[in-house]
């Protein structure tokens, strides 16, 4: 049996709920075991567009901070996240991302006990502006993790821009919250 834990960073994003529901229900009928945890319930910037709805949520998780993000002071984030990971008992740890402090800690952490590690990207070479700097740290975490998972084509050419090999990319389709009985 091989154990994941799965962090992601807020609860309100509606389809990343629907893709760890489906994640769950997947899991649910295998021999693996997978754990949900997720940072925050929000942050400051979608907190004026609409509140959390757990409705969405069809897995068991553990919120860890029931408050926004960005309200979160930074070393309480970095340091309970590398903590958890550090003390955790699973064989992967999936990181929500790479491009905040805790998950360089959580990296560490899984480097250090030996974990394997996998992250999510949601980015694309047309988000923001490319840095030198910032594509070499890039390029270090990314080497660093097993798997990236990400959505889309454009998801995948940054990664493949950044030196993950095509082989660790698992990319699927984007993603949509529809409501429950949507039809086209």
């Amino acid at each position: 049996m091989v154990k994941i834990d799965i962090y992601h960073n807020i609860c309100w994003s509606r389809y990343k709920a629907r893709v760890l529901s489906a994640l769950h229900r997947l899991a649910n009928g295998g021999a693996d075991e997978v754990c949900f945890f997720q940072i925050a319930d929000t942050d400051g910037e979608r907190v004026s567009l609409s509140g959390v709805e757990l409705d969405y949520h069809q897995y068991p998780h553990e919120l860890l901070f029931p408050e926004a993000y960005d309200k979160l002071p930074a070393w309480r984030v970095v340091s309970t996240l590398f903590s958890r990971v550090f003390r955790s008992d699973a064989d992967m740890i999936l990181i929500p991302g790479f491009d905040r402090p805790e998950h360089w800690a959580m990296l560490l952490a899984a480097v250090l006990t030996g974990k394997k590690r996998g992250t999510f990207c949601d980015s694309t070479p047309h988000d923001r502006s490319q840095s030198a700097l910032k594509g070499v740290f890039k390029r270090i975490f990314f080497s660093r993790c097993q798997g990236v998972f990400c959505y889309g084509q454009r998801a995948r050419e940054y990664l493949l821009h950044y030196g993950v090999p095509a082989a660790r990319i698992h990319q699927r389709y984007q993603a949509a919250a529809l409501p429950d009985g949507y039809t086209a």
